[in-house]
């Protein structure tokens, strides 16, 4: 959350819900893919 400057997770949740960052649900947590999560960050600065 700190790459995104994220403080409510819940945001996260759903940007992986809706498909903009790649992530695995593992034993309930998820585990995010870092180069979709890169190129998600380097859109949002444009």
């Amino acid at each position: 959350m700190e790459l995104l400057d994220v403080k409510d997770p819940r945001i996260i949740t759903r940007l992986i819900q809706s498909g903009q960052i790649k992530a695995l649900k593992v034993g309930g947590r998820y585990k995010i893919n870092l180069q979709s999560l890169v190129r998600f960050a380097n859109c949002e600065g444009r």
